[in-house]
């Protein structure tokens, strides 16, 4: 009769989150059935003190447009499908940008953005966790380009992504020789032997690590990950690929980059994910089922888990 969608409401609930956005978005949405309700004469109390003022929508429908981007940034970093912390600093940068006053604001709604971006300015402020961040944040072609956080904290983590690439580099056996050890025989001159080890670090420390590069070619670590990163920072940004496929097509031409990929870009955003895996295990081995064998409730969550990701 209202031409209303048949929904229950929603009550806030302080552990589950984004349940205040739920319960406003579904007041205002059964404002007419609500109304109606409460003004119902068969009630045998009267509730028309619960009627909301003009006011108090105009504020409800305020904090939906506030709340809506805070639901979709928490719905992005806890999802299953690709929750990598490369998402961290540009949502946390993006939601900064979006609780900045603006004229048109209440003085209730100033007020909330204020206090949501005190909360906002204490998170992952440690300097040695912001630098993974960043770093995370490069790898991921897509955030190319955008200004996730301070310049200097950008050029800082272009300088630890060179630093992690020349340390994969000293790290794989014959990777990067800075001296080749050649044979030659009477005609071609004395044999040109390997220097010591502890004579390549004072000579690494005394010279530019240009400067160690043989005369074949080779290059040293430092000269091979300045290449490889500065080849990949002016890759152009993904607009309409994944990251990953990305990498799957380009892993050659960024062996090491590839490598540090992995690593960064499987870490979770939040503990969302590991969580459902445990909730799932709940529900998979309960009362009925409580004599499963290990490795079957391993197999068990397998299945559900991954039929999930494969069918959606």
């Amino acid at each position: 009769m209202l031409n209303l969608p048949d929904h229950r409401l929603i009550i806030d609930v302080e552990t589950c989150w984004n349940s205040t956005f739920d319960m406003l978005e579904r007041i205002c949405e059964q404002t007419v059935a609500i109304h109606a309700s409460l003004n119902d004469p068969s009630l045998k109390k009267d509730c028309r003190n619960l009627v909301l003022e003009g006011t108090e929508y105009s504020l409800a429908e305020d904090l939906i447009k506030l709340l809506g981007v805070m639901k979709e940034a928490t719905l992005m970093v806890s999802s299953a499908t690709n929750p990598s912390i490369c998402l961290i600093l540009p949502i946390l940068t993006k939601l900064k940008i979006h609780l900045q006053p603006c004229d048109e604001d209440s003085t209730s709604i100033k007020t909330i953005k204020q206090s949501m971006l005190d909360n906002l300015n204490t998170r992952y402020q440690r300097p040695e966790l912001r630098q993974i961040f960043v770093v995370a944040s490069l790898q991921d072609l897509k955030y190319r380009n955008m200004r996730f956080a301070e310049l200097q904290e950008i050029e800082d983590g272009k300088h630890l992504l060179k630093k992690l690439v020349r340390d994969l580099i000293k790290d794989t056996p014959n990777s990067c020789a800075l001296v080749t050890t050649e044979t030659g025989d009477e005609d071609d001159g004395p044999t040109v032997s390997k220097r010591p080890k502890n004579e390549d670090s004072r000579l690494s420390e005394l010279l530019d690590d240009d400067e160690l590069a043989n005369d074949t070619g080779s290059m040293s670590p430092s000269t091979e990950a300045s290449k490889e990163v500065f080849n990949f920072l002016n890759e152009p940004r993904l607009k309409n690929q994944s990251s990953l496929d990305w990498y799957k097509l380009n892993g050659a031409r960024f062996p090491r980059i590839s490598v540090l990929a992995k690593k960064l870009l499987s870490v979770p955003a939040t503990s969302v994910p590991s969580e459902r895996v445990f909730s799932t295990a709940g529900f998979i081995v309960n009362k009925s089922r409580n004599c499963l064998l290990p490795e079957n409730v391993d197999r068990l969550i397998f299945l559900n888990k991954n039929y999930k990701s494969t069918s959606n």
